[in-house]
């Protein structure tokens, strides 16, 4: 990733709540300090159980990945 014309690290950070509970924004605090740290923090939101089941889940993890290697 890039910010300011150089390339910066970057952290993908999930939340936790075993697949079945929580939200991305639950590690918004975490994130910003970690940005005043001069990272780049991908936060990601998954479906949760029951709604869909852990294959699903697990198939959808490369679409917010593909986002940071290959921006718009």
């Amino acid at each position: 990733m890039v910010r300011g014309g150089a390339a910066v690290p970057v952290i993908f950070e999930v939340h936790g709540g075993a697949y079945f509970y929580g939200f991305k924004e639950i590690n918004r605090s975490h994130a910003i300090e970690l940005a005043r740290h001069g990272y780049a923090v991908v936060s990601v939101s998954y479906p949760l159980y029951p709604a869909v089941d852990f294959l699903t889940q697990l198939r959808d993890w490369p679409r917010p990945w593909s986002g940071c290697r290959n921006p718009p």
